[in-house]
């Protein structure tokens, strides 16, 4: 039975056991594991927080005593540069998601919370080798607890952004970007939002193909 740890590198418990769960759905052969960084703050507001967090949190999930067969880590970044010498494969949800959707070969776009992030989500897309599918990156100020929150002011600017990624930029489904959005999408959907993408739920899609591929599961680059 193949071993997934899913970690996230804040404090928030619940992130990782959502994704845990979408993940165990898709399959009854793999065992999933969930964790948190109980040290971290509630929310990674930065790359450079992100740059102080993580490398820490791995080198102890690095010295357990069974590896995982793939760790994946929720946050939606680039974290090659502190995975690469793992002795296990690690993915972010930010891999999984963008590979998922790069599979269909349509534009997307990607919405997040967080000005600052940019920014960096735009030179992972292109890292990864699909630039060309990117329609754009949208930010919105706060991040997604703050967004998601029943009767947010901000609830207009998040549905009205999603709108423009569909009708002026060209996106055939707008990528809702980061832990705190995990399991979100259904509700904007079932709200009339159709393109609306899961990063959870593409994360584990992803994940269950790898799985089922076999072989070398980390990124190139």
């Amino acid at each position: 039975m193949k071993h997934v740890s899913v970690f996230n590198p804040n404090s928030d418990l619940g992130i990782a056991r959502r994704l845990g769960r979408l993940i165990q759905a898709r399959s009854t052969t793999v065992r999933v594991t969930e964790a948190a960084d109980e040290d971290a703050p509630p929310y990674i507001t930065s790359p450079e927080e992100l740059g102080r967090v993580l490398p820490p949190a791995l080198v102890r999930l690095a010295a357990q005593e069974q590896s995982p067969d793939l760790l994946v880590v929720a946050c939606f970044s680039n974290i090659r540069q502190w995975t690469v010498s793992l002795a296990f494969p690690a993915l972010s949800i930010a891999d999984c998601s963008i590979l998922a959707l790069a599979e269909k070969a349509q534009a997307f776009s990607i919405l997040t919370g967080g000005r600052i992030w940019h920014e960096p989500i735009g030179k992972h897309v292109e890292a990864l080798g699909f630039g060309h599918l990117l329609a754009s990156v949208r930010t919105l100020p706060g991040n997604a607890i703050e967004l998601l929150h029943e009767g947010a002011q901000d609830q207009g600017l998040l549905d009205k952004t999603i709108d423009d990624c569909l009708a002026r930029d060209g996106a055939n489904c707008v990528l809702l970007a980061g832990g705190g959005f995990i399991g979100a999408a259904a509700g904007l959907r079932d709200g009339g939002r159709l393109g609306v993408v899961d990063c959870g739920e593409c994360t584990a899609d992803w994940v269950e193909r790898l799985l089922a591929r076999g072989g070398e599961i980390a990124p190139q680059g």
